[in-house]
């Protein structure tokens, strides 16, 4: 959120980014598109905010049932896309809109 001319932190989520050898995209990008869902074998990722080709912030990894199947955050496992909880992922596609700008660090 923009404050005075300054930038302040109104929401604060845990995220797992890309292992080593697949690192996550940093740089300023915009969220351009919205998806409910990627399908894998097994399990699935989503909601999904795309912000750079295929890369994008979603979910962590979900049982087909919905159940986690891999629920980690804070970590370096990813093959590139930004992972949140999905009762995170709920809340920025709610209140995020199409075309904000994406701010990715490695920090």
């Amino acid at each position: 959120l923009r404050d005075n001319g300054a930038w302040r932190c109104i929401k604060y989520f845990p995220c797992s980014i890309g292992a080593p050898n697949t690192p996550t995209v940093t740089g300023q990008f915009r969220y351009y598109q919205y998806q409910t869902r990627w399908q894998y074998s097994g399990y699935y990722v989503g909601p999904i905010m795309r912000f750079y080709g295929g890369y994008a912030i979603h979910s962590t990894l979900l049982n087909n049932n919905g159940t986690d199947r891999d629920g980690r955050t804070g970590k370096m496992i990813s093959h590139g896309c930004v992972r949140v909880r999905p009762e995170n992922m709920n809340w920025l596609t709610y209140y995020v809109p199409l075309g904000t700008k994406i701010y990715v660090t490695n920090q």
